[in-house]
């Protein structure tokens, strides 16, 4: 698994792991996977920065069921900054279109 860098991508993590674990859970291995998906989601939010959405992913009992490990998973995404765009540096302009940053820095100007 890729780990998340971004608040962005840990946005995207998170609702796919949500998907993932809809539906019925006939085995024990279900349960295993979503109590991994809340203590990942724990350690990516303390990675950010985001103490306020570590704090909400913690694995309890009430993982038992489904909807609970779903909702928990749902609360750490709803208390996720407001998307912000990505900004990125002249230099990592320049490499990612192939040029110099001279060629960056005049286009800005």
């Amino acid at each position: 698994m890729n780990i998340p860098r971004t608040v962005t991508a840990f946005r995207r993590w998170l609702r796919a792991e949500i998907e993932e674990l809809d539906g019925p859970w006939p085995d024990m291995q279900q349960y295993y996977e979503a109590v991994d998906a809340i203590r990942q989601a724990r350690r990516i939010a303390i990675g950010l920065g985001l103490p306020e959405v570590a704090s909400i992913c913690k694995v309890t009992f009430s993982v038992l069921a489904p909807p609970s490990a779903q909702g928990m998973l749902t609360r750490c995404l709803v208390s996720l900054p407001e998307e912000k765009a990505d900004v990125l540096t002249v230099a990592e302009v320049a490499r990612f279109l192939g040029v110099n940053r001279g060629k960056v820095l005049g286009w800005i100007r």
